[in-house]
Parts: structure tokens; C-alpha cells; sequence
């Protein structure tokens, strides 16, 4: 018969190994990153392609609106210059911004549609009233500010 006392040490070592996956883990609780998913994106760049959404799709429902009449421009350039505005103030925002992480380029995904819908509206709207504004003389105008 083998005497007990040689296998302590083997008692020891596996009990240690049946136990370790059952005890909790230790936690350092000043390593762990309380950020929210929210706070690791710079809302800047999201920020400014939503102001230049908006200005685009007022700009499409002036275009639509618009009666083919010289004097009733008004709003569509008064729309043009906003989308202008939005869009160099924009540039100079998101020149400040932070870089982008895969996650901060997660939270302007959306946007980014939006803007790319916004966009192809405009250019139906005024795809359609091609006909109207070269009736109406103004073709050089519109290529002008698109142009801008």
C-alpha cells in the first residue's frame, strides 16, 4: 500500500485545478473603461452631415415648389446659398474633429445614407424642372451654382 502522504501534494495541485474555474475572477475595478458606446463617437462630423442633409432636402422641396417663373427663384437660391453655407462651415468643423474610429465611422453610417438620399433628391428635382428653367432662360444660372 502507498502511503497517503504521497499523495498530498498531488491533492493539493488538482484541487487547485477544480477549483480555479468555479471561483470568481478578480476584477481591478480601476482598469475597467466606463465610457458608453455614445462617448467613443465624436458627434461633430455626424453633426454637420445632418445640417447638410437638411439644407439639401430644402433645397429639393424649393426646386419641387418652384412655379417655373424668373421671380419665384428666390427660394431656391436662397436654398442654394444655405446648402453652400452648411456645407463650407462644415468643412471647417469637421477639420477640427477627432479622427474617426471603426466605431465613430459605425455612428456616421446612417448619416451618411441620409445624405447620399438627400443628394439624388435634389438632383431628380431638378432633373425634372430641366424643362421649365430652360423655358425660363436660367440653365447658366443653375450650372453656375452648381458649379459653386
Amino acid at each position: 500500500m502507498i502511503p497517503n502522504i504521497l499523495f498530498l501534494p498531488f491533492a493539493l495541485l488538482a484541487s487547485q485545478l477544480i477549483v480555479a474555474p468555479l471561483s470568481s475572477p478578480t476584477i481591478d475595478q480601476g482598469a475597467i473603461d466606463k465610457r458608453t458606446l455614445s462617448s467613443l463617437i465624436d458627434d461633430t462630423i455626424k453633426d454637420v452631415i445632418n445640417n447638410v442633409v437638411n439644407s439639401t432636402n430644402s433645397l429639393e422641396i424649393a426646386v419641387l415648389g418652384w412655379s417655373g417663373k424668373v421671380e419665384d427663384t428666390a427660394p431656391i437660391l436662397a436654398g442654394s446659398n444655405s446648402l453652400l453655407k452648411a456645407i463650407q462651415t462644415g468643412i471647417a468643423k469637421v477639420s477640427n474633429a477627432d479622427d474617426l474610429s471603426l466605431v465613430g465611422l459605425l455612428g456616421i453610417l446612417t448619416p451618411t445614407i441620409s445624405l447620399n438620399k438627400a443628394v439624388v433628391g435634389v438632383a431628380d428635382a431638378l432633373i425634372e424642372k430641366k424643362t421649365q428653367a430652360d423655358a425660363a432662360g436660367l440653365i447658366a444660372v443653375v450650372l453656375g451654382q452648381l458649379q459653386d
